[in-house]
């Protein structure tokens, strides 16, 4: 054993990572064992979900080429008749510290331009083309009622049971409209494009210029729409152990989502150096992007709920790749006008 570590350089990293890796599989191993745990299914049903959602959103950021931005926003939802699931968001920046670009051409802004708040908003549907039930699995954390009493919490982490359980699959048409708004760092942009940019043409315009030299920004505003497809695995099952377990709980909703995104209308507001308008027309755009996001919430009355971007979003060329995350906190749940049978007791 003394030599084993006279080992030197590559060789000796690789035999650590294996002598670990060894050392926390047997661990996983002898801690899983082969323990059992009876149960009582209480109900499992994935058609049985709330049809109404309200999310707060005090979280999200982004990065974005064209603007680096972090705020708060809100989010809500309607599950129509299992046939049209409705959805409207829109998120701001907390203040001009946290909008990049508007906090920039604050300080810096060498035009005369309005550089407005980052504003982002979607409204659009998702029809189910497809919606069953497959068999799956429901993955639980098992928590005992005195778990918090007891020492086993420092040392391992929480026991979990997986249960065969229906998982509904549904596969639909992703459609919609976004805008959004944005301040550009023009700098930025001409130097990307290998532009100059000079006055609108007009008689008696003097000779200026605008450069990647030049500290000046601009507002962006965008319009379009989104066709994609989304795929949706819904559970909602609810069971017993036979031990002393508290109550078990697997209905996360989880969402995949994969657009193509079109935006016909790309204005960028006009701006004045030394008083004389600047011509923006040779600033090249690009209308069209595609994105891929995730989301996931919980068939609660009150949870909460994340989401997730990557793509490219139509504006000006070069600078249109985002990536975003945003948590919702609280995510209130509700069935509105559901109906309940009544029975008479025997």
């Amino acid at each position: 054993m003394k030599h084993i570590f006279t080992f030197k350089g590559p060789v000796k990293v690789v035999f650590l990572w294996a002598l670990f890796a060894s050392i926390f599989a047997v661990n996983q191993l002898h801690g899983q064992g082969s323990r059992k745990l009876t149960y009582k299914d209480i109900y499992d049903n994935p058609y049985d979900i709330n049809n109404f959602y309200l999310k707060l959103q005090p979280l999200y950021a982004e990065v974005f080429l064209t603007n680096f931005t972090a705020g708060y926003g809100g989010e809500i939802e309607y599950f129509w008749k299992n046939k049209v699931d409705f959805m409207a968001s829109v998120r701001t920046a907390y203040a001009q510290q946290t909008d990049m670009v508007k906090d920039l051409a604050a300080k810096n802004n060498k035009v005369d331009s309005n550089v407005k708040p980052f504003l982002y908003a979607e409204a659009g549907f998702n029809i189910h083309l497809i919606d069953g039930l497959e068999k799956g699995k429901a993955k639980m954390v098992l928590h005992r009622r005195n778990y918090l009493k007891s020492v086993k919490w420092k040392s391992r982490v929480p026991d979990y049971v997986e249960v065969p359980a229906d998982v509904r699959q549904v596969i639909g048409l992703h459609l919609g409209g976004m805008y959004y708004n944005t301040g550009i760092r023009l700098d930025q942009v001409l130097t990307k494009q290998n532009l100059v940019l000079g006055p609108v043409q007009q008689e008696g315009a003097p000779e200026i210029v605008l450069d990647g030299n030049s500290s000046a920004f601009a507002n962006m505003a965008a319009s379009g729409f989104y066709a994609g497809v989304q795929l949706s695995w819904i559970k909602n099952v609810i069971m017993k152990p036979s031990r002393n377990y508290d109550m078990l709980v697997d209905d996360l909703i989880f969402d995949l989502f994969i657009d193509l995104i079109v935006m016909p209308s790309i204005q960028i507001d006009p701006i004045f150096y030394k008083g004389v308008e600047m011509d923006l027309e040779p600033i090249e755009r690009n209308k069209i992007g595609f994105r891929v996001g995730v989301a996931g919430k919980f068939n609660r009355k009150f949870s909460w709920g994340y989401g997730g971007e990557i793509g490219y979003r139509p504006g000006v060329s070069q600078l249109g790749f985002y990536t975003q995350l945003k948590v919702f906190v609280p995510v209130f749940g509700s069935k509105p006008k559901q109906k309940i049978e009544a029975v008479k007791e025997e």
